[in-house]
Protein backbone atom coordinates (compact mmCIF):
# COMPACT_ATOMS: atom_id res chain seq x y z
CA UNK A 1 0.00 0.00 0.00
CA UNK A 2 1.04 3.36 -1.09
CA UNK A 3 2.31 6.38 1.48
CA UNK A 4 -0.27 8.26 0.53
CA UNK A 5 -3.36 5.72 0.60
CA UNK A 6 -1.90 4.86 4.21
CA UNK A 7 -2.15 8.56 4.93
CA UNK A 8 -5.57 8.77 3.44
CA UNK A 9 -6.68 5.69 5.61
CA UNK A 10 -5.55 8.00 8.90
CA UNK A 11 -6.99 11.04 7.79
CA UNK A 12 -10.61 8.92 7.31
CA UNK A 13 -10.12 7.05 10.78
CA UNK A 14 -9.28 10.31 12.62
CA UNK A 15 -12.64 11.87 10.51
CA UNK A 16 -15.05 9.00 11.38
CA UNK A 17 -13.71 9.25 15.32
CA UNK A 18 -14.42 12.72 15.55
CA UNK A 19 -18.14 12.41 14.14
CA UNK A 20 -18.47 9.68 16.26
CA UNK A 21 -17.69 11.53 18.87
CA UNK A 22 -20.13 14.51 18.03
CA UNK A 23 -23.01 12.16 17.58
CA UNK A 24 -22.29 10.10 21.18
CA UNK A 25 -22.13 14.13 22.69
CA UNK A 26 -25.20 14.86 21.21
CA UNK A 27 -26.86 11.79 22.46
CA UNK A 28 -25.84 12.51 26.01
CA UNK A 29 -27.57 15.85 25.85
CA UNK A 30 -30.43 13.98 24.52
CA UNK A 31 -30.56 11.86 27.84
CA UNK A 32 -29.24 14.39 29.97
CA UNK A 33 -32.83 16.51 28.76
CA UNK A 34 -34.60 13.56 29.77
CA UNK A 35 -33.32 13.18 33.01
CA UNK A 36 -31.01 10.18 32.54
CA UNK A 37 -27.60 11.87 34.46
CA UNK A 38 -25.78 8.39 34.83
CA UNK A 39 -26.23 7.13 30.92
CA UNK A 40 -25.43 10.97 29.50
CA UNK A 41 -22.35 10.83 31.62
CA UNK A 42 -20.78 7.85 30.33
CA UNK A 43 -21.50 8.83 26.87
CA UNK A 44 -19.85 12.03 27.21
CA UNK A 45 -17.04 10.18 28.89
CA UNK A 46 -17.34 7.69 25.18
CA UNK A 47 -17.49 11.52 23.44
CA UNK A 48 -14.12 12.56 24.92
CA UNK A 49 -12.52 9.27 24.45
CA UNK A 50 -13.54 10.03 20.95
CA UNK A 51 -11.90 13.10 20.54
CA UNK A 52 -8.96 12.06 21.99
CA UNK A 53 -8.86 8.73 19.77
CA UNK A 54 -8.93 11.66 16.40
CA UNK A 55 -6.32 13.64 17.90
CA UNK A 56 -4.29 11.08 18.67
CA UNK A 57 -4.22 9.52 15.16
CA UNK A 58 -3.52 13.19 13.65
CA UNK A 59 -0.80 13.48 15.61
CA UNK A 60 0.40 9.85 14.81
CA UNK A 61 -0.25 10.89 11.31
CA UNK A 62 2.08 14.57 11.72
CA UNK A 63 4.52 12.69 13.31
CA UNK A 64 5.37 9.96 10.53
CA UNK A 65 5.26 12.39 8.06
CA UNK A 66 7.84 14.97 9.28
CA UNK A 67 9.97 11.95 10.98
CA UNK A 68 10.71 9.46 7.84
CA UNK A 69 7.05 8.86 6.76
CA UNK A 70 5.06 5.85 7.62
CA UNK A 71 7.24 2.87 8.00
CA UNK A 72 6.23 -0.58 7.46
CA UNK A 73 7.91 -3.76 9.44
CA UNK A 74 6.32 -7.31 9.99
CA UNK A 75 5.15 -8.11 13.39
CA UNK A 76 5.37 -11.24 15.61
CA UNK A 77 2.49 -13.13 14.27
CA UNK A 78 3.78 -11.80 10.53
CA UNK A 79 0.68 -9.03 9.30
CA UNK A 80 2.19 -5.31 8.51
CA UNK A 81 2.00 -2.95 11.47
CA UNK A 82 3.66 0.72 10.52
CA UNK A 83 5.62 2.39 13.24
CA UNK A 84 7.54 5.91 12.94
CA UNK A 85 11.17 6.43 13.54
CA UNK A 86 12.56 9.36 14.78
CA UNK A 87 15.69 11.07 13.19
CA UNK A 88 17.93 8.77 15.69
CA UNK A 89 16.82 5.75 14.69
CA UNK A 90 15.36 4.81 17.79
CA UNK A 91 11.50 3.53 17.54
CA UNK A 92 8.56 4.88 18.97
Amino acid sequence: MSKSRRQAKFEKFSTEALKNSLRLHFDSILLYKNDSFASAFHLSVLALEEIAKSDWIDHYVHTSITNHGLTEILNRNGSNCFISIQKNNSLL
